[in-house]
């Protein structure tokens, strides 16, 4: 029993620190159209620290878990449930079939003026561009 405590200690430490980790969590429990949400929200933040007006970042999806594989499409777009001012990211494992994740959360920190696609090859990063208006950032790009 003496031994085993070391090690249970060091176990629950380990899940501690690990489940502390935000960006462990978010990338555990999360889809391809969130993750990007995510990276989205901390982008816009960076823009607002850096008072810079404008900012191209790299997205990379990943496979797993829950992610885009091969052939990608982003979205983002207005769904017939929602109002035009309302822009959903969807993302989907090919060019033209269905979307298989979707989100808004990205709209907690920024608007999205017009519908943006972007179609990519297996392993070809997405570039996104935030736009720093006033006090709104605007996602314009999807190049």
């Amino acid at each position: 029993m003496v031994r085993r405590l070391p090690r249970f200690i060091a176990f629950v430490l380990l899940v501690i620190l690990l489940l502390g980790s935000g960006k462990f969590i978010e990338a555990f429990i999360s889809d391809s159209a969130t993750r990007l949400a995510y990276q989205i929200r901390d982008e816009a933040s960076a823009l607002r620290r850096s008072h810079e007006t404008k900012r191209t970042f790299v997205h990379r999806p990943k496979a797993w878990p829950d992610g885009l594989s091969g052939d990608y499409r982003i979205e983002i777009v207005s769904t017939p449930l929602n109002s035009p001012e309302h822009r959903s990211i969807l993302t989907a494992n090919s060019y033209d079939g269905p979307t298989r994740s979707g989100t808004s959360y990205h709209l907690n920190y920024v608007v999205v003026p017009q519908n943006l696609v972007v179609r990519h090859r297996q392993g070809e990063p997405t570039l996104v561009t935030l736009e720093l208006n006033g006090d709104r950032i605007s996602l314009t790009a999807l190049p």
